[in-house]
């Protein structure tokens, strides 16, 4: 009898389909994979022997004769990062749980030579949520076809150079027309999904994600009719997503000064408050939210109806709104409601939320079984310790980050594990996903945590690279990427990383901070074409660390005012 991969294949899916493994229905994470493939054959006999056999590969162990020409006397280069899961070299990614062959990255980091990794699904899975994984670029080449209008990046380090090319790349085909659903031209798609033409649509909470996670800094003009589109329709993917386009709309003006966006959605943004007021908690005085972030599929036992991410984002939401009425001077009694009501709710998360002894903010009140226990989850995570949302301080985002990084089953080689007290699988309960860590890599920069930022950039340089896309979700035990391609958050997300996690830059009405944290990797960083406002940034780090002092043009400040205008020179140099 021949043992081979096809009948452990079936076996695995009768396994799932009885209930036996887990709970997703994507028999990709419960195969055994082997470096060398090989057949057993069992008899009872001494002897045996093979008469034909015909072995059928989803694709060729190597590269094409073509590619591999391109790599006559390639080096790795230099090893920038290791761990025991992958090794990360300045032009190749070798990596052990895809096995050969190792992705290579040519030309400063505008091709990649890696074969389809994932493995596709053809027909939905049955299960309440439609999974299955899409792969839209079925080639083992990558190539770059420019920037447009974002900022290149160079590091020296060709494989960090790509990975940030192919964020680029995602963002400039979901704006594209190319991958667009009919009546979405130009407008941010959420993801490339089935390919051209079939994309993800325009969703609300992703496309306000994007907007104040980069595209508000990096793409203004691009992003701007996409808000105006999620204020009016769009898919409204979750309960929190009614607190989304007021916070995103109110911090595209901080980074733009464009004030007309406000009056155009001033009244729709008022309908989205009226929604938030339906499940407003007066004796509580928090929001009654079943569901964290984006967790639209599955029941969260834990929060006892107040689960913690929505309660910061309809704070920020009721902040925002104030900020916008007194902007335009209107509805000035609305505004001072919208203060009290994001204060008290800000003010519950701090006093009922934060577990000093379990060192974290658990994503349930106090008397909660969350918050008892001390479980968490990552969007909660994020929004507590990232410090545009107002939640923590200094001490609690030491410690809370501190137990990101120790906490059983949180943070692997592979990413943040979404749900890290979870024991069951699917694309939320044990997977990484990428959109929620900005605002750690943030926190992680305020802190000074070179360790942790260079951990979770070259956990998604190996990933992206590898994969030659953004998946929706990585298996945090696998490291497997699978789901939908081409996510816009996550490649937002990702770009956030050098932005606002290396750089440190926050902006507000009146100008631009930059607040560098540099690990050693990133010492000669060039940011070239940044722009921001009526001004265009050539960016340089001159070294390490988290002391610089920041040059415009050979003149030192710590502020970059908006009445800047112009191209200048940035130059970071460490303070001695």
């Amino acid at each position: 009898m021949l043992v081979t991969y096809a009948e452990e294949i079936k076996q695995t899916i009768h396994n799932i389909q009885n209930n036996e493994i887990e709970n997703i229905q994507n028999p990709t994470f419960q195969l055994r994979y082997y470096e060398d493939p090989y057949v057993k054959i069992k008899t009872k006999g001494n002897t045996a022997s093979i008469v034909a056999m015909h072995v059928y590969a989803l694709r060729q162990p190597d590269y094409s004769p073509e590619h591999k020409k391109l790599l006559y006397n390639m080096t790795d280069g230099k090893c920038v990062y290791q761990c025991d899961h992958y090794s990360i070299y300045e032009n190749a990614i070798d990596d052990m749980v895809y096995g050969s062959p190792k992705t290579w990255v040519l030309d400063g980091g505008i091709r990649i030579l890696s074969p389809i990794r994932a493995t596709e699904d053809f027909q939905w899975a049955n299960t309440p949520w439609g999974d299955m994984t899409r792969i839209i670029d079925r080639g083992e080449m990558w190539n770059f076809h420019g920037y447009e209008d974002f900022p290149q990046l160079e590091t020296g380090i060709q494989t960090v150079d790509a990975a940030y090319n192919l964020a680029v790349d995602i963002l400039q085909k979901n704006l594209s027309e190319v991958y667009a659903m009919p009546g979405n031209e130009g407008l941010l798609n959420a993801g490339l999904l089935q390919g051209k033409g079939e994309g993800f649509g325009v969703w609300v909470r992703d496309t306000c994600h994007n907007a104040f996670r980069i595209a508000n800094f990096l793409i203004p003009d691009r992003i701007r009719k996409s808000l105006i589109f999620v204020t009016r329709r769009g898919f409204d993917n979750g309960s929190d997503s009614v607190a989304m386009p007021p916070i995103a709309i109110w911090d595209y003006y901080q980074a733009t000064a464009d004030k007309s966006i406000l009056f155009e959605t001033y009244d729709d943004l008022l309908k989205f408050v009226s929604k938030a007021d339906s499940i407003y908690d007066g004796d509580q005085g928090l929001m009654h939210a079943e569901h964290s972030v984006a967790q639209d599929a599955f029941t969260e036992k834990h929060n006892s109806g107040y689960s913690l991410s929505p309660q910061i984002y309809y704070a920020n939401m009721y902040f925002a709104m104030a900020e916008i009425c007194d902007t335009l001077q209107k509805d000035l009694k609305k505004s001072i409601e919208f203060k009290q009501k994001g204060t008290t709710i800000l003010n519950n998360v701090k006093s009922q939320y934060w577990n000093a002894e379990k060192g974290c903010f658990a994503s349930g009140p106090r008397g909660s079984e969350a918050y008892e226990k001390g479980i968490w989850e990552a969007t909660g995570a994020e929004a507590c310790v990232w410090p545009k949302f107002h939640v923590s301080d200094h001490q609690q985002r030491q410690i809370f980050l501190q137990t990101i990084k120790t906490q059983k089953n949180a943070l692997n080689d592979f990413g943040l594990n979404w749900y890290p007290f979870e024991e069951g699988k699917n694309h939320f309960w044990n997977t990484c996903w990428v959109s929620w860590t900005e605002g750690i890599a943030v926190a992680a920069n305020h802190e000074g945590d070179m360790e942790l930022l260079r951990k979770l950039i070259f956990q998604q340089v190996r990933n992206v690279v590898v994969n030659k896309t953004f998946h929706e979700a990585v298996d945090y035990s696998t490291g497997r990427a699978w789901r939908w391609p081409g996510l816009t958050w996550h490649a937002s997300a990702f770009l956030g990383y050098f932005m606002f996690g290396l750089l440190g830059m926050s902006y507000e009405k009146e100008g631009l901070l930059i607040s560098p944290c540099i690990p050693q990797e990133f010492s000669h960083m060039k940011l070239c074409n940044l722009r921001y406002r009526d001004v265009v940034f050539e960016i340089e780090i001159c070294g390490s660390g988290n002391q610089f002092d920041i040059y415009v043009d050979d003149s030192k400040t710590e502020f970059i005012d908006v009445a800047i205008k112009g191209r200048h020179r940035v130059m970071l140099c460490p303070k001695h």
